[in-house]
Parts: structure tokens; C-alpha cells; sequence
């Protein structure tokens, strides 16, 4: 006969459980640790409810005292978690370094394995302590088919709920998770319960006959089949859960990344904002800046332009002190000098001083010219451009041009527009006429 683990720890179970009811219920006048269920407040209730708070039950042979309401310091960190009072029980019965067991009705089980504990009040603890006695527990009557019967239907109430709560704890914990604590649960029982029950059994084949002994075999084998059944309907499930969960999960993380990233993507938004408005805040305060130095040095300028116009007007003053009765000097070089520095923009009226005076321009490449500057001077009979006045002195704008023998001068008005003077073909030619109410017309006009 051959007994796989997981169907041996089922009928370990449920042949423990009927083979000591009856001692341990008339020991302890409860039944407290003959009880074995999966609902471990209903076990709680029968040992600590109807007045009872204490008393005496063994399992597996070994005596136990327990008390109600009370725990052990010294025990071990990590609970043996899914037992009820009897599991838990057994557990410290299969222990040689176990003294005592406190156990709750959330199916945890706490080893104390440290000499000199002490105990505490604790609400739903139940405390279990050795007494070092031995309880001599008879054999099973009636051969092996009410143990096997029992097995069989407590294996497919444990198998049930086992799946169950695998099937729940799965749901929190993933596939992983539950089967390690499936392997946990397959393999928790010992080698030396094994060889016990296995020795148990053989001794009761002996007495019962071959009829007996196959009938047995045939139970068992059952009760494999019938757990074999129930563990590929929980895997199935498990398999169903894991991907369901799997799903989810992925549709939770594809949610979460959706919404990080739209949220990043608004606060890159803001923060180019932030930055646009910072730099464009910067680059009006600078224009601002590099504005109010223009002006100051426009200012300067225009001072140090005024001062050397002072100078040339004392100048001009003392050569005509010194020419009296004679006309202006015509050699230019002064008029062309002062010229060099001044241009129509920003507009400069260089009349009347320089009315009448000529000047000769000279290019890099030696072309000269000669001009004459006109005052209160309009050009007709001409074809010209109205434009801002180019930017430059007078003298730099006439060398630009004179190499064009076509053209014959630059006029410009009070309001700042220049007119490029050039003869319009098939005409008489240009002539000029006196505007003396503009005294800021001037016209330079080629004259070589």
C-alpha cells in the first residue's frame, strides 16, 4: 500500500482525530483538544465558553494543561499560521524542544521552545503547556474503515477549504505565494508521524484479513482520487485567479503610467511657461537697460556735438572778423571736415554757415568730387526717391555716389527725407527754386 503526502497528512489527520476523542473528551469534560475544525472560534468557544477557562487534554500520547485568556513570553517570532488548538497542539507534541504553545482564534500558532518562560493575561489566547505525562491512547475499533471513512470525508471538508482559502489568499499574495504555502501545507507534516500512521495501519492490516485490508486499500485509494480531483480543480482555479489577477494588474499599472505621464507632461508644460516668461522679463528689462544707456550716450554725444559746433561758429566768427568786407573762403577743407562728422540722420541743419561753401569728396580709388551747399533750396525737373535719409555722415553718403557721373546731389528736409537727385530723361534738366520759409532745406549739388 502506498500512501502519496499530501493524502497522508489528510489521513493522518482525521485518524488522530478519532482516535482520541474519547480519552481526551472524559479528561477534560470539554473536549477542548479532541475538537479539530476549520472554524477556530468555534474551537475557542468549546475550551474557554460555559465557564471553563482551564483544564487538561493530550494529543498524539502527550499531555497537555491549558488555560484560557492567557500566553508565553519566549516564543518564537514567525507563527505556524492555518491550525486550529489541536493542529497547534500537535505541532508542540511532535517537538522535543517545544514546552508550551499559545494559540489565538485566527489559527496562529506560537512555539515556545525558551526555558523559564512566563505566561500573561491575553484576550483570545489559549495557552498549552506540557505536563511531562504520557496518555496511553487505544486502538481504533472496527479495523481500518472508520478511520478511512473519516479520512476520506475529512480530507474532502479540509481539501475544500484549504482550496478555498488558497484560492483567497492568492487573490492578495499572487500564484507564487500560494504555492509555497501549498507546498508548505503538503509537506508539513513529519517523517516520524508518517512512519507512525504507516506502522499503525500495517499493525491493523494484520488483524483485520486480506478482505478487510483490500477493502481498505480500495478506501484509500479513493480518498487519493477524490484529493488528486480536488487539488487539479483548485490548481485550475488558481491558474483562472492568477491571470485574472495578472489583468488587472497590468491594466492598474497601464492607469498609473497614464496619469504620472499626463501629469508630468503638465508640470514640463508649467515649468516651460515659468521659463518663457522669465526670459522674456529678461530680455525686457536689458532692452530697457541698454535703451537708457543709448540715450545717455545720444546725450553725450549730442553735448560734444554741440561744444564743437560752439568752437566752429567761433571760428567761422574770427575768419570773417578777419576777411572783413570780403566773401566767405571757399578752399572747402574745413566744410568737408565738419561734414565727415555729421550726417541728415539724426537731422543736423548745417545751414546757414556752410551757405555757399564748397567742398571737395575724394574715394578710396581717387575719384574726387566737387559740392556746393545750397540753403533753403528746393530741386525741381529731377527724378529722385523719398526715403528716410540713409544712415552715415553727409560726406560718407556723397562718396558712396559720386563715381555715378548721373548723379548730381543730395537734398534732405525738415522732416528728415532725402531725395537721391538724379535728371529725369527727356527733360530740361533740373533747376532750383528758394524755399525761404524751410530754413532746414539743404541741397549739396555736384558741380565739377
Amino acid at each position: 500500500m502506498i500512501f502519496s503526502p499530501p493524502l497522508l497528512s489528510i489521513f493522518l489527520s482525521a485518524s488522530a482525530t478519532w482516535a482520541t476523542q474519547a480519552p481526551l473528551g472524559s479528561a477534560s469534560g470539554t473536549g477542548c483538544l479532541s475538537l479539530s475544525s476549520t472554524n477556530y472560534r468555534t474551537t475557542y468557544d468549546t475550551c474557554c465558553s460555559g465557564g471553563s477557562t482551564s483544564g487538561k487534554g493530550s494529543v498524539n500520547g502527550v499531555e497537555f494543561n491549558y488555560s484560557c485568556g492567557r500566553w508565553a513570553t519566549g516564543t518564537n517570532k514567525t507563527p505556524i499560521k492555518g491550525v486550529d488548538a489541536r493542529g497547534c497542539a500537535k505541532h508542540c507534541a511532535a517537538d522535543t524542544d517545544c514546552l508550551a504553545t499559545s494559540w489565538t482564534p485566527r489559527g496562529q500558532c506560537f512555539l515556545v521552545t525558551t526555558q523559564g518562560y512566563s505566561t500573561a493575561s491575553g484576550n483570545n489566547f489559549l495557552l498549552m503547556e506540557k505536563t511531562g505525562g504520557t496518555v496511553d491512547e487505544p486502538a481504533p475499533e472496527g479495523g481500518c474503515g472508520k478511520p478511512v471513512e473519516a479520512a476520506k470525508a475529512q480530507c474532502e471538508k479540509e481539501a475544500a477549504a484549504r482550496c478555498e482559502e488558497d484560492k483567497a489568499t492568492l487573490t492578495q499574495t499572487g500564484r507564487v505565494e500560494c504555492e509555497k504555502k501549498m507546498a508548505e501545507k503538503c509537506n508539513g507534516d513529519t517523517a516520524a508521524a508518517a512512519d507512525a500512521l504507516k506502522a499503525q495501519c500495517e499493525q491493523e492490516k494484520a488483524t483485520l484479513g486480506q478482505a478487510q485490508e483490500t477493502e481498505c486499500d480500495r478506501r484509500i485509494a479513493e480518498a487519493a482520487r477524490t484529493a488528486e480531483k480536488s487539488k487539479a480543480q483548485c490548481e485550475a482555479e488558481k491558474a483562472t485567479i492568477g491571470q485574472r489577477e495578472k489583468a488587472g494588474c497590468e491594466k492598474r499599472m497601464a492607469d498609473k503610467c497614464k496619469v504620472e505621464t499626463s501629469g508630468a507632461v503638465s508640470a514640463l508644460k508649467t515649468q516651460l511657461e515659468k521659463t518663457k516668461a522669465d526670459i522674456t522679463n529678461d530680455m525686457e528689462n536689458k532692452c530697457e537697460v541698454e535703451k537708457s544707456n543709448q540715450a545717455k550716450e545720444w546725450g553725450v554725444t549730442k553735448a560734444k556735438l554741440e561744444a564743437e559746433k560752439a568752437e566752429l561758429q567761433t571760428a567761422l566768427d574770427a575768419l570773417k572778423e578777419t576777411n572783413a568786407g570780403g566773401t566767405a573762403s571757399h578752399d572747402g577743407s574745413d566744410v568737408a571736415t565738419r561734414l565727415a562728422d555729421v550726417g541728415p540722420t539724426p537731422q543736423y541743419n548745417i545751414c546757414p554757415q556752410y551757405g555757399g561753401r564748397e567742398f571737395t569728396t575724394t574715394t578710396s580709388s581717387g575719384n574726387t568730387a566737387r559740392w556746393r551747399v545750397n540753403c533753403n533750396m528746393f530741386v525741381k525737373g529731377h527724378w529722385y526717391v523719398d526715403r528716410h535719409c540713409p544712415p552715415g555722415s553727409i560726406v560718407q553718403i556723397l562718396r558712396e555716389r559720386q563715381e555715378n557721373r548721373e548723379y548730381k546731389g543730395l537734398f534732405w528736409n525738415h522732416v528728415n527725407i532725402c531725395h537721391e537727385v538724379i535728371p529725369t530723361p527727356g527733360t530740361s534738366g533740373m533747376y532750383l527754386i528758394k524755399t525761404p520759409n524751410f530754413p532746414n532745406h539743404a541741397f549739396i549739388e555736384r558741380i565739377d
